[in-house]
């Protein structure tokens, strides 16, 4: 369970200490998981879903931004909204990837290019 879970976790016994109810962790739903599950969710959709204040939500969002296990994203036009991260780190990785298959390809470029020159020189066309 990764901090959002303990705050959530913390938040609830708290909350239910106070009317004599203890939480289900099974039927719990928390904001990674939904995060996870579709991608993206505007914060509105979110408070809606673990029945808390839209602000209390952007807090919680804005923990999880911290510590880059999501990403809280302002559009220009419209409300808040906490998207998946890993984009950067896959599209780094593609780049190291491009890069390494770019430096192969011209080293077996360039072998083929000095045997195609000895070869010549040994049948004396060049």
């Amino acid at each position: 369970m990764g901090l959002l879970g303990r705050i959530e976790e913390r938040e609830k016994s708290r909350a239910n200490e106070n009317i004599g109810i203890k939480p289900n962790p099974e039927e719990s739903p928390s904001i990674q998981t939904d995060i996870d599950k579709y991608g993206s969710m505007a914060i509105k959709d979110i408070a809606v879903v673990l029945k808390l204040g839209a602000e209390r939500v952007e807090e919680l969002a804005k923990i999880l931004d911290k510590y880059k296990m999501a990403e809280l994203y302002y559009p220009p036009v419209g409300s808040a909204v906490l998207r998946k991260t890993g984009g950067s780190a896959k599209s780094g990785n593609n780049k190291k990837n491009k890069n390494l298959n770019l430096l192969i390809f011209g080293i077996i470029s360039l072998i083929i290019l000095i045997a195609m020159i000895v070869i010549l020189k040994i049948y004396g066309v060049i």
